[in-house]
């Protein structure tokens, strides 16, 4: 259906060489041929006509065409017929997907089932794609007896990526020796479940996995490992230094002015939120980084404070799920004094 069909008429004045022309017509109503013509002995008539199958053919499709004609000059009529059958074909297919376990941990494995079913009277061949899946896959000739195709594959859910986690596979379908071509996507989607954090007192006092965190698990740019906006930490002894900060005092002794004091103690959630959001089941940041930095170094204070009312909210909210370290790193037991030792105080002064 909706393909073209090519015909081709002929007809030939097969009388003998003394016989007078044939004057007749060619009709065919379903490729609308209503043609007069003249012929001489041996001669012949050639019609080329296209087709394009409508909904609702019969299957097979049957198309006949009628030759009337008489010798010039006698009222003699001849007749003949020739019909031609097409056999139909009806290509479809169903794809679905799916994704399990719902919902899913940040750092586990995430698995995606899709099914292509033939539905359709004639083999077709597949292009399937889903590039989050890891999927791009050729299938040829599947016919409609044939049982459903069935990929299965999987992948980590890495922290930061949004719920729910949806992604679509897209099939094209094509026939052989037909021009038909059929498109279709389904997708999935999983929640992620809520992700481990730590609230700052953990990051503060667990030197060994804190400097794993910040060494291993997140990028660092241009010897930056977290950019607060209005500080750029670049080791470890810059991390603690900012969670160890005396909210009220610089490191000199001197007293911290309000807005001073408001980026302190919004920073030491925001360096918290950072490393939870680098953990390997961390949860995703509830804001984004850029509005993060964005707010730390203007001088609203009040937005100031309230990113850190909602940073402190996050950091709390997965402090009862354990930590899922991918490179199997043994968390050790917290030792505030060396954590304390290490801290580089000065990072958080504000002048």
């Amino acid at each position: 259906v909706g393909d073209e069909v090519n015909y081709t008429i002929t007809v030939t004045n097969t009388s003998s060489a003394d016989t007078p022309d044939l004057e007749g017509k060619v009709s065919d109503p379903m490729l609308g041929i209503d043609q007069t013509f003249t012929l001489a002995s041996g001669k012949n008539l050639v019609i080329n006509k296209a087709y394009t199958v409508p909904e609702g053919a019969s299957d097979p499709l049957v198309n006949t065409a009628t030759v009337t004609a008489s010798p010039k000059g006698f009222p003699n009529v001849l007749k003949a017929s020739d019909g031609h059958s097409v056999d139909l074909v009806h290509p479809n297919f169903t794809v679905t997907k799916e994704c399990f376990p719902d919902p899913v941990q940040v750092g586990a494995s995430i698995n995606y089932r899709i099914t292509i079913d033939n539905t359709g009277d004639v083999a077709l061949n597949y292009h399937v794609v889903d590039t989050a899946a890891g999927v791009d896959q050729n299938i040829s000739g599947h016919t409609p007896e044939a049982d459903p195709i069935v990929i299965e594959t999987s992948r980590i859910v890495k922290p930061g990526e949004p719920s729910p986690l949806t992604n679509t596979v897209k099939v094209t379908a094509t026939l052989d020796k037909l021009p038909n071509v059929i498109v279709k996507e389904a997708s999935a989607s999983c929640d992620i479940a809520g992700g481990a954090t730590r609230t700052p007192g953990f990051w503060k006092t667990h030197y060994d996995y804190t400097t794993h965190v910040v060494t291993v698990h997140l990028s660092v740019y241009e010897g930056v490992y977290i950019d607060l906006g209005w500080k750029k930490l670049s080791s470890t002894a810059d991390v603690l230094g900012m969670l160890w900060a005396d909210k009220a005092k610089s490191s000199d002794g001197s007293r911290r002015d309000k807005l001073c004091q408001a980026r302190v103690i919004a920073s030491f959630q925001a360096v918290a939120a950072i490393l939870n959001s680098g953990l390997s089941n961390g949860a995703p940041l509830p804001v984004s980084l850029s509005y993060i930095q964005d707010t730390l170094k203007g001088n609203d204070i009040g937005a100031i404070r309230a990113l850190g009312e909602t940073l402190d909210a996050y950091n709390n909210s997965g402090d009862d799920i354990a930590i899922v370290d991918n490179d199997g790193y043994m968390i050790k037991p917290a030792d505030p004094g060396q954590a304390k030792t290490n801290a580089n105080f000065a990072i958080a002064d504000c002048k």
